[in-house]
């Protein structure tokens, strides 16, 4: 596999490869980036091909089996990475097959043989997880990743998440074995460590009503079920006043015209019972009241 001189950068710099990264990495990076630009190839022409082959109203369907958002409507929650990822690796066409599965038979001639190969890899060696991060090194690229279930770790290359996750944060994804290497498969979703017994509970509760009598491992679940695992959410804690009312806190954000500014300041002033002027800004007419 080659990396075009003339592509967007895989870094997301906006450059050509050949006027950002290329000649700046080792040959274990440079074979990252070499599977990014492949894999940003494949994803596209899956995408053309779904959008060919099935009709808005069935994808409309698989939007709301995954977690109840109409496909499409990202002001509302719908997520486009989210979805298609989950939709090629785990959703079923209505053969019983994985979509992606369905698409190399039935739009084989549209994929190169490494593009084939690459899929094929998905198809086998994916598998989804709640991760602890327990090490990373953002120079080389590498996280470790513990399955918060099963303990397995997985070393996988992934710059975005080299630089952006922590060591101790918890995330939901896929990890996939290519050729040998594991990487992430593209999105994950983070979770804070307060509510971990949560999502324990949660994913125990389902897997159990999973098995309903029948054997499935922990693996195959978690590989699986990526629509009921996207619905968790945690319960907020509250915080009680000694009245055994609760207290909610609140923010409001105001534009206001500059010609008002200082009215609407004294206003604020002669009510200090209820507001207090926290922070002006004089040069930029702006404060901020709390």
């Amino acid at each position: 596999m080659e990396i075009g001189n003339n592509i967007p950068c895989p870094c997301n710099s906006g450059e050509k490869y050949k006027k950002c990264c290329k000649g700046k990495l080792n040959d274990e990076q440079e074979k990252y980036y070499v599977l990014l630009s492949t894999e940003k190839k494949i994803k596209d022409k899956l995408v053309r091909i779904t959008k060919n082959s099935f009709e808005i109203e069935v994808l409309e369907d698989y939007s709301m089996k995954l977690n109840g958002k109409h496909f499409g409507d990202e002001e509302n929650g719908f997520n486009i990475l989210n979805f298609f990822e989950w939709f090629f690796l785990e959703a079923r066409h209505s053969s019983g097959e994985k979509i992606l599965e369905w698409i190399i038979e039935n739009s084989f001639d549209e994929f190169n043989n490494e593009e084939i190969s690459i899929m094929n890899e998905w198809l086998s060696n994916t598998q989804a997880g709640i991760f602890e991060v327990t090490g990373k090194n953002e120079k080389n690229w590498r996280v470790t990743l513990k399955d918060i279930f099963n303990r397995k770790e997985y070393g996988i290359r992934d710059r975005t998440a080299s630089v952006y996750l922590l060591k101790g944060d918890i995330i939901y994804g896929r990890v996939q074995k290519i050729f040998g290497d594991y990487y992430l498969a593209g999105v994950a979703q983070t979770y804070s460590r307060l509510i971990l017994d949560q999502l324990r509970n949660y994913i125990d509760f389902h897997y159990e009503n999973a098995q309903d009598g029948k054997e499935m491992s922990y693996e195959d679940f978690m590989s699986n079920n990526g629509n009921v695992i996207l619905r968790f959410e945690s319960i907020k804690p509250k915080f009680v006043s000694s009245s055994g009312n609760e207290l909610k806190f609140c923010e409001q954000v105001y534009a206001i015209l500059s010609n008002r500014q200082y009215d609407i300041m004294d206003w604020i002033d002669e009510n200090k019972d209820l507001f207090i002027i926290t922070d002006v800004d004089e040069k930029n007419g702006k404060f901020s009241a709390s």
